[in-house]
């Protein structure tokens, strides 16, 4: 199996410009989980 690790990093913003170390808490989001949340907490506050 191979990988695509320079395709996976591009869905992480963050870490073009940061080093993320695990601290057990939030994580770094890919485009389309933070999309997901943005639209939940959007329709959260709609109600």
């Amino acid at each position: 199996m191979e990988h695509n690790f320079e395709a996976l990093r591009k869905q992480f913003p963050l870490l073009a410009r940061k080093t993320y170390l695990n601290s057990g808490s939030y994580c770094a989001l890919a485009n389309s989980v933070r999309a997901a949340f943005e639209a939940y907490l959007e329709d959260r506050l709609l109600v």
